[in-house]
């Protein structure tokens, strides 16, 4: 095979055969064979011939090689456009200074002109540009919608780990990521001029389809141009502007500057993803370890019945049995509810899932603490007596003792050191580093707190509060006598009012309080901020009466009494079984 050359390049710092190909609208193959090259890889100051491309239709640069497309097969027609003089400014960098410059177009029907920019430009906010031989088809695609949903999973589950660490969670992953960088700004010094100078220019309609994330752009009343500005070799496809808005960037317009400003925080995310996973595998690495403040669930949702608990892919509850709807085994399903394993006939409640083990109270049993493995097998009671609001947490199994008037006590997660904590009838269990926080029964509900070894009881609050969640430095908890939803410091001080509704149940998780409004017999759910702002409705298709939540899933119980899940951002709902 014998390719000319048109001219030779000299490699400067920073170029790799791959910007090359790009920059010259060539192929890595054939540089390498014009240029005898056994290896892509190049040395500052070498010299390459660039080839000529000899076509006779409208040619496309793809990833790594020029498809040739028969005109004869397309109808163009004819259109007048005009060069832009002006700054075009995509993550930075101002596209419209090389041979192929910015359009105006303004298509026959239109009020109004419209910028124009080569379909490659694209690559610069993370999309990739396909041509299809095949179908004849230009494919834009981008990953930008999973970045960000494996970003906001990473996050909730990140959350959710230092919850089950008892915010004792801690990241040695530095420098890997600015938290506070959301998105590169950019300032510009351009001095604008008076009168541009536009100048007309013929390009062609084209009539194939261009197909962004899905979407064939090529359908409207701004057409999909070609144009082949002089001196360049090839035609190129343009395409309107607006297009970058399909691909996650955003498109704006500084009308004191004059300047077209297309950013995308793209390549942030995925500098985020980079950071998130890898603080997930040592909040991981720490939580299967003998790691302080492991927990098998959190407060809130063993509060709220703990009729779920979630490891890894798998989602742990209490299924109705067919025959006896108001009894539920133990089972578990993946995440995507394609596996379901029966691990026993226990009608389980207070779940919690911590490395190899479940822990529950056993219902079929009289109410006594058991752990089991997660696969079912060795079945263990680990108490004699009935017990509530199971908590297991650094190594311990707080729980309340039915026959003991509900009060507090913990056990190892092996079943041996038993000991009671205090003598109060209690509720609402919080176990935060040395200290466990509740609410005090036969003091009205005000709140308390103890240390985990029994010493050091303090009230924190003059107030009932039935319903207690400390997250951070904050406690949050429904008053009694208002029935609404408050927020203090750890200390009791500084309490504010965060809603004006009648709250039945609440979960803190995240950034966010999901809520129950008191609407018998079961409530609407809510979110807002931790500090009460954003409110916001979350639709769901049936009434709630209990309520859990983990990394990505909200689950919860109808008033017919199935099991749902619904995407943590809001979504479709899906029963775990059928009772």
């Amino acid at each position: 095979m014998t390719i000319q050359y048109s001219k030779v390049y000299t490699v400067k710092s920073g170029d790799s055969i791959y910007s090359i190909a790009q920059e010259h609208y060539t192929t890595i193959d054939k540089l390498m064979i014009i240029n005898m090259l056994e290896s892509p890889i190049l040395t500052l100051g070498q010299q390459l011939y660039i080839p000529i491309q000899k076509m006779t239709g409208i040619n496309v640069y793809t990833d790594n090689k020029f498809e040739e497309i028969n005109t004869n097969q397309m109808a163009y027609r004819p259109v007048t456009a005009y060069t832009a003089t002006r700054p075009i400014i995509v993550n930075g960098v101002d596209i419209n200074t090389g041979l192929y410059p910015v359009l105006n177009y303004q298509p026959q029907g239109a009020e109004f002109p419209y910028i124009y920019v080569p379909i490659a430009e694209f690559r610069r906010v993370g999309a990739m540009v396909r041509w299809d031989e095949a179908r004849q088809i230009m494919f834009v695609t981008t990953d930008y919608a999973q970045r960000q949903e494996r970003v906001r999973t990473l996050e909730a589950e990140n959350a959710y780990l230092k919850l089950l660490l008892g915010g004792a969670g801690t990241s040695s992953i530095t420098g890997v990521f600015d938290e506070t960088n959301n998105e590169v700004e950019h300032n510009y010094k351009i001095e604008i001029s008076q009168s541009r100078q536009y100048v007309p220019v013929i390009a062609y309609t084209a009539t194939r389809p261009i197909l962004v994330n899905g979407v064939d752009i090529n359908t409207g009343l701004y057409h999909v141009l070609n144009f082949q500005p002089p001196g360049a070799e090839y035609p190129f496809i343009y395409v309107p502007i607006a297009e970058f808005r399909r691909v996650g960037a955003r498109v704006v317009w500084d009308d004191t500057a004059q300047i077209m400003i297309v950013t995308t925080d793209y390549y942030i995310l995925g500098e985020r993803i980079i950071h998130l996973e890898a603080e997930n595998l040592e909040l991981r690495r720490q939580l299967e370890g003998t790691t302080p403040g492991a927990r098998g669930n959190i407060p809130d949702n063993i509060r709220n019945g703990g009729f779920t608990a979630q490891q890894g892919n798998w989602v742990y509850y209490g299924r109705h049995r067919i025959v006896i709807q108001l009894i539920r085994d133990l089972t578990r399903n993946t995440l995507d509810n394609n596996i379901e394993q029966k691990l026993g006939e226990d009608d389980p409640s207070y779940i919690n899932v911590l490395g190899e083990w479940v822990y529950y109270r056993h219902g079929m049993d009289n109410g006594r603490l058991y752990r089991r493995s997660i696969t079912g097998l060795n079945p263990t009671p680990l108490t004699n007596e009935p017990v509530f609001n199971v908590l297991v947490v650094n190594g311990w199994i707080y729980y309340l003792n039915v026959n003991d008037n509900f009060t507090l006590y913990r056990i190892r997660i092996d079943g041996t050191g038993r000991m009671k904590i205090n003598n109060d009838y209690s509720g609402s269990v919080n176990v935060v580093g040395e200290w466990i926080y509740y609410s005090n029964i036969d003091d009205q509900g005000r709140m308390y707190k103890i240390r985990v070894d029994g010493t050091g009881r303090q009230k924190i609050s003059d107030f009932s509060a039935f319903k207690l969640s400390v997250h951070g430095n904050w406690m949050y908890y429904r008053r009694a006598d208002d029935e609404m939803l408050y927020r203090s410091s750890i200390d009791g001080t500084n309490a504010i009012r965060l809603s004006n509704d009648l709250i039945y149940e609440f979960v803190v998780f995240g950034d966010y309080i999901y809520y129950l409004i008191q609407n018998p017999p079961g409530g609407d759910l809510y979110r807002m901020k931790l500090d009460g702002s954003e409110k916001t409705y979350m639709r769901l298709p049936d009434n709630i009466t209990q309520l859990n939540i983990h990394p990505g899933w909200i689950y919860w119980i109808s008033g017919s009494g199935t099991i749902y899940k619904t995407p943590i951002g809001g979504g479709g709902s899906v029963s775990l079984y059928r009772p």
